[in-house]
C-alpha cells in the first residue's frame, strides 16, 4: 500500500456518518455499499413491562469485485454473529429474543427485565486507498452492568484484506513512544511511575498499542475497550495522536 500520507486528505474528506433506518440505502463511494437493518422486539416495550429489543445495522458490499464483496461481507457477518456463536445476522437477532423470552418465563418478577442490544457497523473511510469500518455494540443482557465496545477495522479496498498498523506507519516503535506520551498526558499519569501501579493492566508493565485504530482528520486514534487494559470502572480508553506528531511516520 503506497502513499497513504499523500492521500490522507482524500481519505479524510470521505468520512461518512451513517444514520440509516431504511434497508438498502445506497452510499456511492469507492466501493458500492448498501446499509441493511434488522430489528426485533419482545414484550411490553411501549409500557413498563418486560421488554427485549435488538437492532442491528450493517453494510452489505455489492456490485464490486465479487471476491472482495464476499470477503468483506463475510467478515462483517462473522463479527455480528460471533456474539451468540450463530451463523448469520437473523439468527443473532432470534437468539437474543429466545434467550430473553426464556428469561422472562423463568423470572417473571425480576427487576432487570429490560434487555437490549444495539449493533451498528459504520463506514468511516471509503476511498481508493483504505476502507475503514467501525463496529459499535452496546447493550444489557442481565447481570451487574451492561456492555459497550467499539472496534475499528481497516481494509485494502482493492483486495479486501485487513490492514495492520505497519501498513500505515513506517516506524511502529517510534509511534509507540509517541503514543505512550499521549497516553500519560491524556490520563494525567505520573511518567516516573510504572503504568500498572497506576491502575492499568499492560503485559509485563510495558505500554503497547493494539490494532484497534483509525485515521481521522485530527490524527490517529487508538481505542481500548473496557477490561482490555484497565478495570471496567475506568471505562473505554482512547489515545489520540495529533497529525503534528505523526510527521514523517505515515507511509
Amino acid at each position: 500500500m503506497k502513499s497513504i500520507s499523500a492521500t490522507l486528505l482524500t481519505i479524510i474528506s470521505l468520512l461518512i456518518v451513517t444514520s440509516c433506518k431504511n434497508d438498502k440505502q445506497e452510499i456511492e463511494y469507492f466501493l458500492s455499499v448498501k446499509i441493511n437493518t434488522v430489528e426485533e422486539k419482545f414484550g411490553a416495550c411501549d409500557g413498563n413491562g418486560a421488554c427485549g429489543e435488538i437492532d442491528i445495522e450493517y453494510p452489505i458490499f455489492s456490485d464490486n469485485n465479487k471476491s472482495i464483496d464476499e470477503k468483506l461481507n463475510l467478515e462483517i457477518i462473522k463479527s455480528i454473529s460471533s456474539f451468540y456463536n450463530v451463523k448469520n445476522v437473523v439468527e443473532t437477532s432470534k437468539k437474543f429474543i429466545n434467550e430473553f423470552s426464556d428469561y422472562v418465563k423463568d423470572f417473571p418478577d425480576a427487576e432487570n427485565n429490560k434487555w437490549n442490544i444495539s449493533m451498528q457497523y459504520k463506514v468511516i473511510n471509503n476511498s481508493e486507498k483504505v476502507l475503514s469500518l467501525s463496529f459499535y455494540m452496546e447493550g444489557y443482557t442481565g447481570g451487574a452492568h451492561g456492555f459497550r465496545t467499539i472496534t475499528y477495522t481497516n481494509y485494502n479496498p482493492k483486495t479486501g484484506d485487513k490492514l495492520k498498523l505497519e501498513d500505515f506507519v513506517s516506524d511502529v516503535d517510534k509511534l509507540r513512544l509517541i503514543a505512550r506520551e499521549s497516553f500519560i498526558e491524556e490520563n494525567d499519569l505520573d511518567p516516573s511511575k510504572s503504568l500498572n501501579t497506576q491502575g492499568f493492566w499492560f503485559l509485563d508493565d510495558i505500554f503497547s498499542l493494539n490494532n484497534n485504530f483509525i485515521i481521522l482528520s485530527e490524527g490517529l486514534k487508538f481505542h481500548y475497550n473496557q477490561y482490555e487494559i484497565a478495570p471496567y470502572s475506568q471505562g473505554p480508553i482512547e489515545i489520540n495522536i495529533p497529525m503534528s506528531k505523526l510527521e514523517g511516520l505515515l507511509k
